[in-house]
């Protein structure tokens, strides 16, 4: 009963036509996305490689000279755009893409995409992500809004309960028919996934792309499950296809956009003045209520102590590159202050909008496919992070140099090619997959929730049936 009621719903899909143009305009704007954002992200991954090359070249082909001015020199280091960028670029058009590292600062990357973007390039990224989010649940709406309320109104569904078909199997049937359907929609994306990993070895990311065929399959069973559950409901399809729309464009448009700006009022952040500023009083005061000059005067006193000199000429080695290292110490505490704060308040207003989720799908998976991509704000500043550390590394590498292979008052020590080769390029190694689904894991359960609660809620829907349903 349960397979004749499938194919009798897939016929008539395919004879209306719904299924067919649906599908057609579906797979024409994912390909175009996805093969726009292909383009682009190998352009950009070849353009990143390149720069890297050139910067580290400059960095070993630079003259001699003192090592801590070396440090000043300082090295960029460009983010990697990710090999799955290009299904759903997250956050990288807003967050910058290159990060000059020097001594005694830490910079915050720049150079946005969205600084060259009009307007209306901005409202909405055209990528395979985006027209998977908007579109999925448009056809499943499109395919399922009458599935029981078109057939009250033609008045075949009184005459099918009146033969005694159960209305779980009436459900099951229609449901298997509609996913089936809905399913010939997401080829494109098992085709895509197949020919990516293929050419791009995929080992390193099968499991997210795996993770992403689950997350939006999810996303689409949850709008499907909806669509049955208001069609059983609603007294016609008219009415029933209002409702679905209406919650459609609240769950993709409002409440997304109510949600950050919400989270920007409950956890704001400072302005790029203000941070400066408070970054700069801890710098002269010290975390601690020391001062840097107080600090210095400590070290110059332990110093010469330690090796029972009167004068910093007499050390063996050079006092100016310990009290470096001294002051990219207080420096990097101050640093972990304030940047660790700042992440900690973008980290809450990720909170404030994965609380949003409970009301809207699309927030949780907005959230999870950015980071199975590698490119929610979470990855970037696993990136900013990291540079970070390789920032403090070939910093510390020339101070150590400076203070241990000259004398104090020897202004004419200079560093060379040896010492510049020491720093390797900088290599950035990201998340790993574990890591990843840690950090969506909230998501990813109210994702589960959401399409659990429709389920539940088609089925008690249907079970009216036999009494007539609708309202």
């Amino acid at each position: 009963m349960i397979l004749v009621i499938a194919r009798k719903e897939l016929k008539e899909m395919f004879r209306d036509g719904r299924l067919f143009w649906s599908a057609c305009l579906f797979i024409v704007l994912f390909a175009a996305a996805a093969v726009s954002g292909w383009q682009k992200q190998n352009a950009l991954s070849a353009e990143r490689d390149r720069a890297q090359e050139i910067v580290y070249n400059q960095w070993l082909n630079q003259d001699e000279k003192n090592p801590h001015s070396a440090a000043h020199y300082g090295i960029y280091v460009f983010k990697d755009t990710g090999p799955l960028s290009f299904f759903d670029s997250g956050v990288n058009n807003y967050t910058g893409v290159s990060l000059w590292l020097e001594a005694h600062k830490q910079n915050r990357a720049k150079d946005r995409p969205a600084s060259d973007m009009t307007s209306v390039q901005r409202f909405g990224d055209l990528t395979a992500a985006f027209v998977l989010q908007m579109l999925l649940p448009l056809i499943a709406i499109i395919l399922a809004f009458d599935a029981f309320a078109g057939e009250r109104e033609r008045g075949t569904l009184r005459q099918l309960v009146s033969i005694g078909v159960e209305p779980s199997k009436l459900l099951i049937g229609k449901g298997l028919a509609l996913g089936t359907a809905l399913g010939l929609s997401l080829i494109p994306i098992l085709l895509l996934a197949i020919f990516f990993l293929m050419s791009e070895g995929g080992s390193q990311i099968l499991p997210r792309a795996l993770m992403l065929v689950f997350v939006y399959g999810l996303y689409g069973l949850i709008f499907l499950c909806l669509s049955l559950a208001v069609s059983a409901w609603s007294a016609t399809p008219q009415r029933a296809l209002v409702t679905l729309l209406a919650f459609w464009l609240v769950s993709s448009f409002l409440v997304p956009r109510l949600g950050t700006e919400l989270s920007r009022q409950i956890h704001p952040i400072p302005n790029a003045i203000a941070f400066a500023d408070s970054v700069e009083a801890d710098m002269e005061n010290g975390l601690d209520g020391t001062s840097q000059s107080q600090r210095l005067r400590e070290l110059r006193e332990k110093t010469l102590e330690r090796y029972q000199v009167s004068a910093v000429e007499e050390l063996p080695l050079n006092i100016e590159g310990l009290s470096f290292i001294l002051m990219e110490q207080m420096g990097d505490a101050v640093f972990d202050k304030h940047f660790g704060g700042l992440q900690d308040s973008f980290g809450k207003q990720v909170g404030v909008l994965q609380g949003f989720a409970l009301v809207s799908p699309l927030s949780a998976l907005t959230q999870v496919s950015s980071n199975l991509a590698g490119t929610s704000l979470t990855d970037h500043y696993h990136f900013a992070n990291s540079a970070e550390q390789f920032r403090r590394s070939f910093v510390r590498t020339m101070n150590e140099d400076l203070a241990y292979n000259s004398k104090s008052g020897n202004t004419e020590y200079r560093a060379g090619p040896e010492l510049w080769s020491v720093v390797s390029s900088f290599e950035y190694a990201p998340r790993s997959v574990v890591e990843t689904i840690k950090s969506i894991a909230p998501s990813l359960i109210v994702l589960m929730i959401w399409a659990i609660v429709c389920l539940v809620a088609a089925r008690l829907a249907v079970r009216r049936l036999s009494f007539g349903g609708g309202v």
